[in-house]
């Protein structure tokens, strides 16, 4: 009866060690992944000629150059993502496509640029669509 009983002890030990591993383990990957932000760099010019759009998996997108949202393009930037233009070269120009900005009261669209210049904004062609844009913060 006693080598049953340390048997047994012995058992719920390895299995209270490997259960607190596993949920270690599991913490761990969790505040990894959950940490991990990458930022999406765009040189431009870039042409959007189809369907592009950012969400805030994506975010930050840095912005050097310029962003070109060509017929038949359209650019949908959804709630929470923050774009940083980082040079004087840098804007959004919709020449003959759609330009969405879909931010929210409680998870707007950030457009910024460093105060020590002066990037390009949101430039419209003649025959471009309406820009739709609604909680966004920015100048431009």
């Amino acid at each position: 009866r006693k080598k049953h009983d340390k048997e047994k002890q012995q058992t719920t030990k390895t299995k209270k060690k490997s259960l607190s591993l596993w949920v270690y383990s599991i913490f761990i990957l969790v505040a990894c992944c959950l940490g991990r932000v990458e930022a999406i760099d765009i040189t431009g010019p870039f042409a959007v000629d189809g369907l592009l759009e950012w969400t805030v998996s994506d975010s930050p997108i840095n912005v050097n150059g310029l962003i070109e949202i060509k017929t038949n393009g359209v650019l949908t930037i959804q709630p929470g993502v923050e774009v940083n233009f980082q040079d004087a070269n840098s804007g959004i120009d919709n020449q003959d496509g759609t330009l969405l900005i879909l931010g929210e009261s409680n998870n707007r669209v950030t457009l910024q640029a460093p105060s020590s210049i002066q990037w390009r904004g949101i430039l419209f062609g003649a025959s471009a669509l309406p820009a739709f844009y609604t909680e966004t913060n920015g100048d431009f």
